[in-house]
């Protein structure tokens, strides 16, 4: 062979070498091979068909172990796919012959905006070994077959097959669940209408039922309104005159006050009548809100001086008189200062005016028992009590607040409240200046209704009742002859009997005292608590308890009473406004001895403290004497014992 001939023949076998390689490394199949080097079993070399399937570059994969490359899920566990293989690569090693695996699936790493996620392939495996010139293993061929979009697609069609099977079974079902429910959706239809008619019904009824309501107490208030006047002036007249005694004067003094209470109250249901109605009336005009506010607050002062409270007015004169409803304002503003003092036990009480933001801000604080937090939202609700509270006096109708809350609205004002316990409230309010607000026909306008201006003094007197002090108020009147027979005792007996008198208000407990004081030792208290801590100092021999009272009413006072051995005979009557079968039935069941309903007649009350004092008497003569015969039998035995 010529020289030419022999280089051209080593040329082309070096171009036919590297064919190989590119022939290798351009196969459709998947392939890849690694060195027989366990545990690592080292890449050699990729088809570009493999480095496509794994989403990796050739470098990326030359020279790592295959199981470095391709590493196990570490988030889903249940994948075995590298594991097989390695399992496979190793028997294959071990044997010298190939080794199949079936279908399996790999989770392959790859990096998507260079983040490490997985994404799933189903291979089929071969492994193939490769021997060098000394029949030693040195290679490890793996070839793949991705049937990853088969057996999706296979999965896909199984779950349509399993969810047609599944539709088609439920599709006869469906069929006759859905006539079920269109019969019931038509039944369930005509309910609706008829509940839809029904209350409508309901709604008309109950919107008359409110208008009837609603007049009732616009008509009833105004009936009230007309016998208490012709009550106050002819007790004005009386009060003018020199020729009262000191007892009389008393007498007719209870009436004058309380006639007032009543007046205020029928107002306060007037005014709801007609908020409730959209008949309150109201007639805006500037005002020296300064003044008015100073003039009301200072009849204050002497109730809050007898309390021994600090009280500080603070009302700052204002830029520009502020377009209120007088009367309304009034009852704004006195309605806040009877709550704080009924409210407040020590401290002070304080009222500002003041100017901020073009609005005049009415600010009423005391240092009372203050507001949890819980009750705050329903302060304004009508007739809302708060549970358990602390106050001078249970009375009251329970719309106050309420009817402040409403005559603010009619001002275009704001009212808020703020409070902590055991430290005191503050109650804020609001007016905007000007007239711009309000309409324009009710500026100066005059109302047709009558005026439900309620004076100052009918609130000083009812908060002056709630203090303690009994004063010149429990003088003796004097008892008709047959009262001492009523009772079954002389009023110059040197032994009385001991009469506990339990009531908030101060002139029931001032009537109920000058009716028993000239026949019995009779001990006051204004509430359940302080009548406990009395009866542990002195027991007396009844008790006479009204049933609403603040801190503690009568029912409870009853209750703790019965549940004490020392205190548990003592005879109870009980005092209510609450009239019928039932309310009595309830006192008696609660351990009552008797119930005495409001209003009672003087002979009625005498005559029920009779017979319970000599049931009292009858019952203790009866334990003394069996006390006596018991004592009498253990001396008898004993002296049969010793004979």
């Amino acid at each position: 062979m010529s020289t030419n001939e022999e280089q051209r023949k080593n040329t082309k076998s070096s171009e036919l070498e590297a064919d190989f390689q590119l022939l290798f490394e351009s196969a459709p199949t998947p392939h890849l091979v690694v060195r027989a080097d366990p545990p690592h079993f080292t890449i050699v070399a990729a088809t570009d068909s493999y480095l496509a399937a794994t989403n990796k570059k050739r470098e990326e994969l030359i020279g790592l172990g295959i199981f470095e490359a391709f590493p196990e899920n570490p988030v889903d566990t249940s994948t075995t796919g590298m594991n097989d293989v390695r399992t496979s690569i190793e028997r294959t090693l071990q044997t010298g012959v190939e080794d199949i695996l079936g279908i399996q699936r790999y989770d392959v790493p790859i990096e998507v905006d260079g983040n490490k996620e997985f994404t799933v392939k189903y291979w089929s495996a071969i492994h193939t070994p490769v021997y060098d010139r000394q029949h030693n293993i040195a290679f490890i061929l793996q070839r793949v077959e991705d049937v990853t979009e088969y057996v999706l697609l296979k999965e896909k069609t199984l779950k349509e097959s399993m969810l047609n099977e599944k539709i088609n079974s439920l599709s006869d079902q469906g069929e006759a669940e859905i006539l079920r429910m269109t019969r019931a959706v038509k039944e369930a239809s005509k309910q609706i209408k008829y509940r839809e008619q029904e209350l409508a019904r309901l709604n008309e009824r109950l919107q008359e039922l409110d208008k009837a309501k609603t007049e009732f107490f616009s008509n009833v208030s105004h009936e009230f309104r007309t016998p208490l006047t012709l009550m106050l002036g002819p007790i004005d007249e009386l009060l003018q005159s020199q020729e009262l005694s000191a007892t009389n004067k008393a007498q007719i003094e209870v009436l004058h006050r309380n006639a007032l209470r009543l007046l205020k109250l029928v107002n306060t249901l007037l005014d709801f009548s007609r908020l409730e109605a959209g008949r309150i009336q109201v007639s805006f005009s500037p005002q020296d809100l300064t003044k008015l506010t100073s003039e009301l607050a200072a009849h204050f002062e002497s109730a809050v001086e007898k309390a021994g409270l600090k009280y500080i007015i603070n009302c700052a004169p204002l830029p520009e008189p502020i377009y209120i409803d007088q009367n309304l304002w009034e009852k704004i503003v006195l309605n806040l200062l009877s709550n704080a003092f009924k409210h407040t036990f020590e401290g002070k009480i304080e009222i500002q005016l003041g100017w901020v933001n073009n609005h005049a801000v009415l600010t009423v604080q005391d240092s009372g028992i203050g507001i949890a937090a819980k009750e705050i939202p329903h302060l304004f609700e009508r007739f809302y009590r708060v549970a358990n509270a602390k106050s001078r006096t249970h009375e009251g109708s329970g719309i106050g607040l309420a009817l402040v809350n409403e005559l603010v609205k009619i001002h275009h004002g704001t009212i808020e409240v703020s409070s902590i316990e055991g430290k005191g409230t503050t109650f804020t309010i609001m007016i905007p200046s000007g007239k711009e607000h309000l309409p324009a026909h009710l500026i100066k306008a005059k109302s047709s209704l009558s005026s439900t201006e309620i004076s100052a003094q009918a609130f000083v007197e009812e908060a002056i009742q709630w203090l303690p002090q009994e004063g010149s108020l429990l003088s003796k009147i004097e008892i008709p002859s047959q009262a001492e027979y009523w009772l079954g005792i002389n009023a110059n007996e040197s032994k009385k009997a001991i009469i506990l008198l339990v009531d908030d208000n101060r002139d029931m407990r001032s009537y109920i005292f000058r009716l028993l004081a000239p026949f019995c030792e009779v001990r006051t208290a204004i509430d359940g608590n302080e009548a406990l801590n009395m009866m542990r100092q002195h027991l007396p021999d009844l008790i006479l308890s009204d049933v609403m009272m603040p801190n503690m009413n009568g029912f409870e006072l009853l209750s703790n009473i019965r549940k004490d051995k020392d205190l548990q005979f003592i005879p109870f009557i009980l005092i209510s406004a609450r009239a019928g079968e039932e309310a009595k039935v309830e006192g008696l069941q609660t351990g009552a001895d008797d119930y005495l309903i409001k209003p009672f007649s003087a002979r009625e009350l005498l005559a029920r403290v009779k017979s319970n004092l000599d049931l009292h008497r009858a019952r203790s003569k009866i334990n003394a004497e069996l006390k006596n015969v018991s004592k009498f039998k253990a001396n008898l035995f004993l002296i049969c014992r010793m004979n």
